[in-house]
């Protein structure tokens, strides 16, 4: 995320969307009451006639958002809302609009006033230059699932299927012409993925041969693709398999400087504690809030889901809480729930901490 011009916590900050990544962060700190204001297209209709289908032109904006969106697989976030300034001559004042923020979008976002998360999380962005986006192929004979793994989240998107003979049942000049049909389909996924993206790496994963061998087709077919390539044994070319990668020592230290493989780790110690009982977590907000007033807060790991709704609803008891574990030196993560490590801290009740000490309780 590149911020233009950030002064206060009180003040408009102006940003430009770089990354997938930036639009999570966006999706989190963008609230309803807030202000966006920038270029935007609209549909002017000049005259009265029913045949007016009216012409798109870009014009300067600002709208009081009413409702955000987060639409992943689109590469987009949607944040609608009544328009309170604009050229009078050609909009009506209160008449809805969206704002359709991408990568490349540069806008105004005006806060009544900045919660110290969001005026963090914001910093954070600034901050993050190095950011990872590795296309994954899990494949098998006849399967392929493709993924992506950015800094904040992990997505499946598309599916390649085609049945390839075993050699028991018929030849083996027929099987290896429908491997490399398979192969073939799979590669053109690639190249059409691969034109949309720049991805840092390709990892091409699965539970036997097929793997090392679909490499070294696509390496035939574009030998300029050989230093993005990698492969990793996963059990199976489904989503579970893409999942599984996530755990793997060589895809962690590719990652090792991304938010992702952070929250991942955060989440697995939590939860190694929990299969142990050390009685060295917590979670629900009784059993946090005992341990903050304890000081015995390590680190807080609380959803993205759940600190939208905290700062939409400006909750007070929540805010409090965090005030309190910040100032006793404990750590607050927010864990986004595009990846599966923030699911099982959904399933907790979007709240979980590691303790400094057992508590006994």
């Amino acid at each position: 995320m590149k911020i233009i011009a950030k002064k206060t916590r009180r003040e408009t900050v102006i940003l430009q969307v770089e990354t997938l990544d930036d639009l999570w962060i966006l999706y989190n700190l963008i609230q309803v009451g807030d202000r966006i204001e920038g270029k935007t297209p609209r549909r002017i209709i000049a005259t009265d006639h029913e045949d007016d289908k009216g012409e798109r032109r870009v014009i300067h904006l600002k709208i009081v958002v009413e409702q955000i969106e987060f639409h992943e697989f689109a590469n987009r976030l949607r944040a609608k809302g009544k328009i309170v300034e604009g050229p009078d001559d050609i909009i009506t004042l209160n008449s809805y609009h969206t704002f359709n923020i991408e990568e490349g979008s540069v806008f105004s976002l005006i806060k009544d006033e900045w919660t110290s998360q969001e005026w963090k999380m914001l910093d954070d962005a600034e901050k993050r230059k190095m950011v990872q986006k590795v296309l994954v192929i899990a494949i098998d004979a006849g399967d392929a699932t493709f993924g992506e793994i950015g800094d904040y989240y992990t997505k499946t998107s598309i599916t390649v299927s085609e049945h390839i003979p075993g050699k028991r049942y018929g030849d083996v000049k027929d099987d290896s012409e429908a491997r490399n049909a398979f192969f073939a389909e799979v590669f053109k996924v690639i190249e059409t993925m691969l034109h949309a993206t720049k991805y840092t790496k390709i990892v091409i994963a699965g539970p036997g041969f097929t793997r090392e061998h679909f490499m070294e087709y696509c390496i035939k077919k574009n030998p300029t693709l050989k230093p993005l390539l990698m492969t990793e044994n996963v059990s199976s070319a489904t989503v579970s398999g893409i999942h599984e990668l996530m755990h793997k020592q060589t895809i962690q230290l590719l990652l090792k400087d991304t938010r992702i493989v952070e929250e991942s780790n955060l989440v697995e110690e939590f939860f190694t504690r929990l299969g142990k009982e050390t009685q060295d977590i917590a979670y629900g907000y009784d059993e946090i809030k005992k341990a903050a007033d304890m000081s015995a807060i390590q680190d807080l790991l609380i959803t993205d889901e759940v600190m939208r709704r905290v700062n939409a609803q400006k909750d007070q008891v929540i805010f409090d809480l965090l005030k309190n574990i910040e100032v006793n030196r404990g750590k607050i993560t927010v864990i986004s729930t595009l990846h599966d490590a923030g699911k099982k801290i959904k399933g907790l009740g979007g709240m979980a901490a590691t303790l400094r000490f057992r508590l006994g309780y």
